[in-house]
């Protein structure tokens, strides 16, 4: 792959060029996968357990997140809470590029009747905000962890379908690619051996960014009362839950809140990093 080539040829200059954020956030996100990976060994309590008498209890020693309106421990709640996060966000982040990829690739290879209804699909998607559509869509199928995935894919792919396509217009037209057909390669092999391989570059940069905005889509549904509709909440449903005893109970907002901005920030961090880092023109 051409991003790993670019690794190992700049070796010690590429990671001398990384700053205190890209650290930070590559600890935040080991963290965030590596807890919601062993979420069911890390959690202290049973997230489902319910005691009334801990309803709203601050953070403590032995509830060191404190608990929420029903007296579960709130700890344990977002450990599992992001778990659910995490499938969600690679279900919807692996389909959305693999829809995207196929739909950019057949636009800008083979150009005419294809690229425009493709491309013409793409702008009346693009047209509307994607978190609007997103509600209407969860709202529509209502509640459910696959209809929230179908919900952020419907949209979500349509970035990485302009991304491809813009890169595989240029990449045509390349003398390698004139030859492949010259010697009749078949278009298929061209796009897979031949095409492909230069476009791993932007696509991680743009998965990157993709998986802290899938991130905040979830939330944002969750919050709303869209969201998964399951036992145990994710981190827009903790905040939804929280909503209702903000003054009583403020923690029960700020942790999730502050869980949430801390995963899109680090994924963001280092997409702007990979960008940098793997632009040719920065090299």
């Amino acid at each position: 792959m051409r991003f790993l080539t670019v690794l190992c040829k700049n070796g010690n200059r590429f990671l001398s060029g990384f700053d205190f954020r890209f650290y930070f956030s590559v600890i935040v996100i080991f963290l965030f996968v590596t807890s919601s990976v062993f979420a069911p060994y890390l959690a202290l309590y049973n997230p489902e357990a319910i005691d009334l008498n801990l309803r709203l209890n601050p953070p403590t020693w032995l509830h060191p997140f404190g608990c929420d309106i029903y007296g579960r421990d709130l700890l344990s709640l977002a450990l599992l809470g992001a778990r659910q996060t995490l499938l969600i966000v690679i279900a919807t982040v692996s389909l959305s590029t693999l829809i995207g990829l196929f739909a950019g690739l057949s636009a800008g290879y083979f150009g005419g009747l294809t690229d425009s209804l493709l491309m013409r699909c793409v702008d009346i998607l693009m047209a509307f905000p994607g978190i609007l559509l997103a509600m209407a869509l969860a709202s529509f199928l209502g509640p459910s962890l696959y209809n929230v995935i179908l919900s952020i894919c419907a949209t979500g792919w349509t970035s990485t379908a302009r991304l491809v396509r813009g890169q595989v217009l240029s990449i045509r037209e390349r003398e390698h690619i004139t030859a492949a057909r010259a010697i009749g390669l078949r278009s298929p092999r061209i796009l897979l051996r031949h095409v492909l391989p230069f476009l791993w570059s932007p696509l991680l940069v743009s998965t990157t960014f993709s998986l802290s905005g899938v991130i905040l889509i979830e939330a944002s549904l969750s919050f709303l009362g869209l969201g998964a509709n399951t036992s145990i909440p994710t981190w827009g449903g903790l905040l939804f839950q929280g909503r209702t005893v903000l003054e009583e109970a403020p923690f029960l907002s700020l942790i999730p809140g502050v869980l949430i901005a801390a995963v899109i920030f680090s994924f963001n961090f280092i997409g702007d990093v990979l960008r940098d880092h793997l632009d040719p023109k920065h090299q």
